[in-house]
């Protein structure tokens, strides 16, 4: 039995300080297995890109959630890529195909990947990385 649990303990992954700002802790303790690609969710679902004004404005508005309603609350103006936690925007993710939203009027668009290339991304780096 201690060995089961030194076991599991070595293979636990720590959450993205980020993934606080959506779960509970209660939640990622009862979900390890879901940590380690929800981390990984966090910086690969998405790309940042300037297209530039004209082109940017056909597109929706990228908007906060509330964290406790999950309704869209505020426009995000900007994005520090850094820090950005797609898990507090909305947004919608296709299964063959990317979405698309503006930031801001800046000139910038955030598009998020595919769920198919999502899960092949999401393999491959699981099988580069064990």
């Amino acid at each position: 039995m201690l060995c089961f649990g030194f076991s599991k303990a070595q293979t636990s992954t720590t959450p993205d300080p980020r993934l606080l700002d959506v779960y509970s802790q209660e939640y990622l303790d009862a979900n390890q297995d879901r940590i380690a690609y929800l981390n990984w969710f966090l910086d690969n679902s998405y790309f940042v890109a300037f297209v530039g004004l004209e082109k940017a404005e056909t597109l929706p508005y990228l908007y906060e959630i509330d964290k406790e309603t999950k309704e869209k609350k505020n426009k995000i103006l900007a994005i520090d890529e850094e820090s950005f936690n797609p898990l507090l925007s909305s947004y919608e993710i296709f299964y063959n195909k990317e979405s698309a939203y503006r930031i801001g009027n800046t000139g910038y668009v955030i598009a998020f990947y595919s769920q198919k290339k999502l899960t092949k991304n999401y393999n491959q780096y699981k099988n580069e990385n064990q």
